[in-house]
């Protein structure tokens, strides 16, 4: 919850109305700088004519020192958390735990566990619940890794009279199969191909 991912984009609503535009200003004034964009063009173009149009438009932008961001992290979680959110749609599950941040060694082997998961028509819960029990109408597994952390998702919607609790069991049943036998070279090497 006091994770930056945890933020909307645009920030929170109050903390909008609250601010003045000399806040706006000073944040500006701190941030923006050529030391903190980038600029990207495409098409046909002609360098000489973009030198001198960056000349024309940015020479007095002058570069500064960005102070670094002060990032709070969640606290580590001791425990499952859970949220039920209900509307008029169809119902849907979607599991997820926290694990490792962009770069870490163990962000491939995610990625690939993703997909044995559920990440391909072949995946052990597509196989299982989709194609065999028939009690889940999808299912996807996938590793998202960010620069502050990342997370596993297993998530699949309830097929006919089926429910979230069926599903979430059988995702349990299925990582405890991972746990205890592993995965198979042909999953492994079908998971590779994904990639």
């Amino acid at each position: 919850n006091a994770h930056p991912y945890a933020t909307p984009v645009i920030g929170w609503p109050a903390d909008l109305q609250r601010l003045t535009v000399e806040d706006a200003m000073d944040y500006f004034r701190t941030y923006y700088s050529p030391s903190n964009c980038q600029m990207i063009l495409v098409g046909d173009i002609k360098s000489s004519e973009v030198e001198r149009l960056a000349k024309q438009y940015f020479a007095a932008w002058k570069s500064q020192s960005i102070p670094r961001l002060q990032v709070t992290m969640d606290l580590e979680q001791s425990g499952e958390r859970r949220r039920a959110v209900e509307f008029d749609a169809e119902p849907k599950v979607s599991v997820a735990w926290s694990t490792v941040a962009l770069g870490d060694k163990d962000q491939a082997a995610l990625e690939l566990l993703g997909r044995v998961l559920g990440g391909l028509e072949s995946s052990r819960l597509d196989q299982s619940i989709v194609q065999g029990e028939r009690i889940a109408s999808y299912v996807s597994a996938s590793q998202t890794s960010m620069r502050y952390g990342g997370w596993f998702t297993v998530q699949s919607a309830p097929l006919g009279e089926h429910t979230n609790a069926e599903l979430e069991s059988a995702f349990g049943r299925e990582i405890a199969r991972i746990q205890e036998s592993g995965v198979t070279p042909e999953e492994l090497e079908r998971a590779k191909v994904q990639t």
